[in-house]
This record gives C-alpha cells, sequence and structure tokens, in this order.
C-alpha cells in the first residue's frame, strides 16, 4: 500500500490558471524525497494538498490507501500523519513563547498536558533548543525559529514530514542544524520529503529526486540519473550540481574515466586518487 497516492490531480486557485495539471505520483513509506522546481512550479501547492490545506478540483489523493476526508474530524486526522513545514517560519510560527509553540499542536490533538510537556521536552533536547523554551518566539533569530518550526512538526510523530526549502536565508551555521535534524527525523522512521534549490544537496541526500515545471512533474528517479540529464535541467531552468558539472569537466580532460555517477566532492577525490594509482 502507497503511502501517498496522488490520481491526476488539478489544482488552481483561481479557478482559470491551474497550478497542478494532471499529477500522478506514489510515495512509498520511507523515502526521502528531494522535489525541485523553479518558484511557482507547484511544488508547494502540491504539498498543500497532501495535509489537506488545498482540495483538488479534478482528481483524488490517497494517504494509507484511503482517500482523504476534507472533514473537520477527518483533516484533523490527516495532519496528525502528514506534517509540512513552511518555507517561512513567521507564517506558521503564532504562539507567546516557544514551550508553548510546540505543545499547541499536541495539546489540539488532545493530549494530555503532562505528556505533552514530556514530549516537548523531549524532542527540544533532540533539537537542542531546550535552551530557549521560555522565550518569546519573536525575539529568536531566523535559524532559531527554523528549528522551532521543525520541532512543532516533529513532536506530534507523523508519518510523512514535509520540509519546503528548510535552509533558505539560513547561515551556515543553522543549514548544517537543519540539515541535521532532517537527517535525524528520517532515521525516526518518518517518510521525509524537502524542496529545495540547492542542487548539490538534493544530490547527495535524497534517495528519488521529483522535478517540477508549470504544475507538471517532468522527471521522476534517483537525483543522480535527474540531475546529469541536460534535457531536464534546462527544462526546468535549474542549474546542474557542481558535483556533476566538475565530474564532466574531468572525463572531458582525462583526468578520470567514467564511472559512477558521483554524489559528493568525496567520491570525486576518490575517483581522482584511483587514477593516479593505476
Amino acid at each position: 500500500m502507497h503511502l501517498i497516492e496522488v490520481k491526476n490531480v488539478e489544482f488552481s486557485y483561481d479557478g482559470k490558471n491551474k497550478a497542478l495539471k494532471g499529477v500522478n505520483l506514489t510515495i512509498e513509506k520511507g523515502e526521502k524525497i528531494v522535489f525541485i522546481g523553479s518558484n511557482g512550479s507547484g511544488k508547494s501547492t502540491l504539498f498543500f494538498c497532501f495535509n489537506g490545506i488545498n482540495k483538488p478540483q479534478k482528481g483524488e489523493i490517497l494517504f494509507n490507501g484511503k482517500k482523504i476526508d476534507y472533514s473537520r474530524k477527518g483533516l484533523l486526522e490527516l495532519r496528525k500523519n502528514v506534517g509540512i513545514v513552511f518555507q517561512e517560519p513567521d507564517n506558521q510560527l503564532f504562539c507567546a513563547d516557544v514551550f508553548q509553540e510546540i505543545s499547541f499542536g499536541l495539546l489540539n490533538m488532545g493530549v494530555c498536558s503532562e505528556e505533552a510537556a514530556e514530549k516537548v521536552d523531549n524532542i527540544s533536547k533532540e533539537m537542542e533548543i531546550n535552551t530557549f523554551l521560555d522565550r518569546p518566539v519573536h525575539a529568536l533569530s531566523g535559524g532559531q525559529k527554523k528549528q522551532v518550526a521543525i520541532a512543532d512538526i516533529a513532536v506530534m510523530e507523523p508519518k510523512l514530514m514535509i520540509l519546503d526549502e528548510p535552509a533558505s536565508a539560513l547561515d551556515p551555521k543553522h543549514k548544517k542544524i537543519v540539515r541535521k535534524l532532517t537527517d535525524d527525523i528520517y532515521k525516526r522512521n518518518t517518510t521525509v520529503i524537502v524542496s529545495t534549490h540547492d542542487m548539490d544537496y538534493a544530490l547527495s541526500w535524497a534517495d528519488r529526486c521529483v522535478v517540477f515545471d508549470n504544475g507538471k512533474i517532468i522527471a521522476d528517479g534517483k537525483p543522480e540519473d535527474i540531475l546529469s540529464d541536460d534535457n531536464v535541467i534546462s527544462q526546468a531552468n535549474l542549474e546542474q550540481p557542481d558535483v556533476l558539472k566538475l565530474y564532466k569537466n574531468m572525463l572531458k580532460s582525462g583526468i578520470i574515466k567514467e564511472k559512477k555517477v558521483p554524489k559528493t566532492i568525496s567520491e570525486i577525490e576518490k575517483y581522482i586518487t584511483d587514477s593516479f594509482q593505476a
């Protein structure tokens, strides 16, 4: 049984221009998927369909084999299992302090205050934000707000967690922290989707890559196959990862011989070492 199944979904915000155009997609339990595409290509629109914020005008979405129930009770149950971390944390955070913010979703789900406090304590320690649980949310830095936004969703232990541009506008330190948190969440047996414009991160992190362009999926497969395809990169107005640019240049110059497409710089370094030792 698929975790998510999208069948011929169409969606429009204004009833005229389609943000999604007949999208078909399946997501399996335990996948690490990266969604890439230019701004406005339809990625976030589809994410909002996954947890019921958007309701398709055509087609249907199934979660764990069942059609999404758009009643209040049905959506509450869906959002326990499908969580989204917005690109801009200020669009997600609204409570007075960090503790209230992280506990809000749990309490809304009917978790008692004692259990909620324990879960907040555990997740805040895991995500290294326990030192500022009593701080006002508005007083946090951009990176800290992103950490809290992730904790907001992770504390509810969803089956699917979607992070929309989680490292955008962050300094290198907080990018590293957020990416570690993403890996930690995946290790909790959570299926993870990340939307990003960082092609090198997409290549090195994911085991599947979905490319959007103009409301449609134009490619879906292994990142090393998708991101080395010049036609896909050109159609979606993307930049090829620096790792793959370097790899192709080294092949042309004869420095290395063709091998398995690398996903990281360290793999290229090994290819170079092997070529000199041959």
